[in-house]
């Protein structure tokens, strides 16, 4: 199995604020922390650091090759008074046993927000991602502006990037050292996500029904 790991804002773009930090920071450093651990169980690359990958969809440079899944990482802000984590997929998006399962493991240092944590918006980027064909989703790991978020973050940010890779792990059953996703994995019944509106701003929704143009991706 391959995945691609994107590190939210960059390249010019801080991101959200709070608590002494900028999103762009934490996002690459949480990235950089699943990664490793992620490998034992795939094939996984990391989106080019430098650059913004919201940039890149928005000026038409935004290539990827061939992945089974892509994971966004941002931080989440509102006026210090939000808290909790939360994970988005598009609305064409059949499965989300995934994405559950990296909230139920990072249930264990912050608030599932909405009950499940699992959410619908058409993000710009995982809605490219989407219509390239990969499935795709956004995490907010936590809420920057939010003391006591940012205190459990910093404290037990090892246990935190090692949730998400469990989930990933059981949520596709994956196996440590192999790259391949063992077959039959979907659920018998559709885990169909909630839908409430969200306070943060990490890039562009897309609607259904609208069409984004974006010369020159390739997948």
């Amino acid at each position: 199995m391959k995945i691609l790991l994107i590190a939210g804002h960059g390249a010019g773009d801080p991101g959200a604020s709070g608590c002494g930090y900028k999103e762009a920071n934490l996002t690459r450093e949480l990235v950089n922390l699943i990664a490793p651990k992620l490998r034992k169980y795939a094939t996984v690359d990391v989106y080019n650091e430098n650059r913004s990958a919201f940039y890149d969809v928005q000026n038409g440079t935004f290539k990827i090759g061939k992945y089974d899944y892509v994971l966004e990482v941002h931080f989440n802000a509102f006026n210090g008074s939000g808290h909790g984590t939360e994970i988005f997929v598009t609305d064409s998006e059949q499965y989300t046993d995934v994405e559950q399962a990296i909230m139920n493991k990072l249930g264990k240092h912050f608030v599932k927000r909405g009950g499940s944590g699992v959410k619908v918006t058409n993000w710009l980027v995982i809605y490219t991602c989407k219509c390239l064909g990969i499935s795709s989703a956004l995490l907010e790991t936590c809420f920057i502006d939010n003391k006591a978020d940012m205190a459990e973050y910093q404290a037990n940010k090892e246990s935190v990037a090692q949730g998400i890779v469990d989930g990933i792990a059981e949520g596709f059953q994956l196996k440590a050292n192999s790259t391949e996703q063992k077959p039959g994995n979907k659920p018998a019944e559709h885990k169909k996500p909630s839908k409430p509106a969200k306070p943060g701003q990490p890039d562009q929704i897309l609607h259904k029904g609208e069409y984004f143009v974006i010369p020159g991706v390739h997948s």
